[in-house]
């Protein structure tokens, strides 16, 4: 394809303008495909011949009379030099790959609503800590964005988040809802149910290091931490994004012998411990959620009791 000439065509390309392949030649872009699509298909066989490198571009399409209904084309623009006198062309590759993006699509559905119903069933059993892991997994996931990481990982602190309290339902169920103090042995039991939920987790697969972020949620940057005494870098980042939003959740989230603490109060308790537990690049995104992106207006609520629910102690 020289420009917006088609120089060549297969089959398919053909068939989907509705002509022969021997007619394809010649024919403009926005003859064959729409001026909207030649459009963009355009911009992005410019941009290949610019750089020099292949360019690759998903474009979804939705049905307008159908919200259900999409086509989703991944298409590929190869650019290519000038050979035997012949300008500079690009080679278009384009694939169909909408059934591929239904089966992803319903994939993660099934996903999400299996990790809800964990989540449910933990927050049956423990009433204290409800919605501490959803509000947990929320602001981890507004860390992650905030910090730049790719979609599978912001998925995975979603879903580590989500399900990190899961190993409670093997801690007996009167440590859950025990109003006296704990012991420092049934604290640490509690904690530890983190770890107990990395290893029920472990080899199903999440599409991202769900099971590896939870066995090194209890890590500190200095090493100091368990289960292995890694530190800095060496601990997954999703591990240290969930570790600072369930950290800064539980600060703000009202208990039986204090109210929710205000954002600056939380904030300076995790600053406090930068460097020693939390990461610093960390906690500054979470400090540029609240202040830049809405973060306060989003999580206020979280210092409110709601009603009906309970209180307990810090495990």
């Amino acid at each position: 394809m020289r420009g917006s000439i088609y120089r060549f065509g297969n089959k398919k390309v053909a068939d989907r303008a509705g002509i022969e392949p021997d007619e394809v030649r010649g024919k403009t872009l926005a003859v064959m495909v729409g001026p909207v699509q030649a459009k963009l298909i355009e911009k992005l066989n410019r941009e290949a011949l610019a750089e020099g490198e292949p360019v690759t571009e998903v474009h979804r399409q939705e049905d307008e009379t159908d919200a259900d209904k999409f086509q989703v084309i991944q298409s590929e623009h190869i650019p290519l030099g000038e050979t035997l006198g012949m300008p500079a062309s690009v080679l278009l590759i384009s694939e169909d790959i909408t059934e591929a993006v239904m089966e992803r699509e319903k994939r993660e559905k099934t996903m999400r609503e299996l990790v809800n119903a964990l989540v449910t069933v933990v927050d049956r059993r423990d009433p204290y800590s409800a919605h501490h892991s959803t509000r947990t997994a929320e602001v981890a996931r507004a860390i992650a964005a905030e910090i730049g990481l790719d979609d599978i990982l912001v998925e995975t602190t979603d879903i580590a988040a989500s399900l990190m309290n899961l190993g409670k339902i093997l801690v007996p169920e009167e440590l859950l809802t025990a109003e006296r103090k704990l012991t420092k042995e049934e604290r640490m039991l509690i904690r530890n149910s983190t770890l107990t939920s990395a290893d029920l987790l472990e080899g199903i697969d999440f599409g991202g290091p769900v099971a590896q972020t939870l066995g090194q949620m209890l890590e500190f940057v200095d090493g100091s931490g368990v289960p292995n005494g890694i530190s800095g870098d060496n601990i997954i980042k999703t591990a240290q994004i969930c570790a600072v939003a369930n950290t800064f959740v539980g600060l703000i989230s009202p208990r039986s012998y204090r109210d929710g603490m205000d954002f600056t109060k939380a904030v300076d308790i995790l600053q406090g411990d930068v460097d020693h537990q939390f990461s610093r690049g960390v906690v500054a995104a979470l400090v540029s959620h609240i202040e830049n992106k809405g973060g306060r207006e989003a999580w206020e609520h979280f210092r409110v009791l709601d009603e009906g629910a309970e209180t307990g102690s810090d495990a």
